[in-house]
């Protein structure tokens, strides 16, 4: 008989073992308390596991400041016009090719990039291309932010390949602007003039 107490007392501390165990596992997963464990997540084409802070946690115990990242849309247009003078003569069908591109970088939101491109058919000893590029850009520093501008003129000669017109490049030429301007204030209209290209 006593055998049989002693199974039975032993079986009710294990029972109560168990339930003293998964209330402390409830308690953390309660809000404001901490689960164990380091938070964060496995990147499963790298292998590479990255901590993140948790969101209720206070900001005296990330063991730093965080400042709260403020966003800013900036939109407008960029409005081209770029003056081409064609050294080389130009022959009937030639089309003379202008893309502009240009872009930003944000050391928060990463990189920005626009482009145009337009034709002129059967261009003269001169021509003007021009170009209207507008953009919608998410940035954390606009005042500090500038923009890079590129661009590339082409003069294309089609060539008879079997009877068929086969456009190919005479004349190229293109030139890049780094970091060469500041970012435009939200919803203006920034007029560039690009002159002396020659072909």
């Amino acid at each position: 008989m006593r055998i049989w107490k002693l199974m039975f007392v032993l079986v009710c501390f294990a029972g109560l073992t168990q339930l003293v165990w998964s209330q402390e596992t409830n308690l953390n997963l309660t809000p404001g308390r901490r689960a164990h464990g380091i938070p964060g997540y496995l990147d499963p084409k790298t292998g590479q596991f990255t901590t993140r802070i948790q969101a209720d946690e206070p900001a005296a115990d990330q063991g730093s400041a965080i400042a709260d990242v403020k966003y800013s849309v900036m939109t407008g247009t960029w409005d081209f016009s770029i003056a081409v003078t064609l050294k080389t003569t130009p022959q009937s069908g030639d089309l003379l090719i202008c893309e502009v591109s240009l872009g930003t970088f944000d050391q928060v939101t990463l990189d920005y990039g626009e482009s145009d491109v337009v034709a002129v058919t059967s261009p003269g000893s001169s021509a003007t291309c021009n170009l209207k590029i507008p953009y919608s850009w998410v940035l954390t520093a606009p005042t500090t932010d500038t923009v890079s501008i590129s661009y590339d003129v082409s003069l294309y000669h089609a060539y008879a390949v079997a009877g068929v017109p086969y456009p190919q490049i005479s004349r190229h030429t293109d030139h890049t602007y780094s970091d060469a301007y500041k970012m435009p204030l939200n919803g203006a209209t920034t007029n560039i003039s690009i002159t002396g290209v020659v072909l």
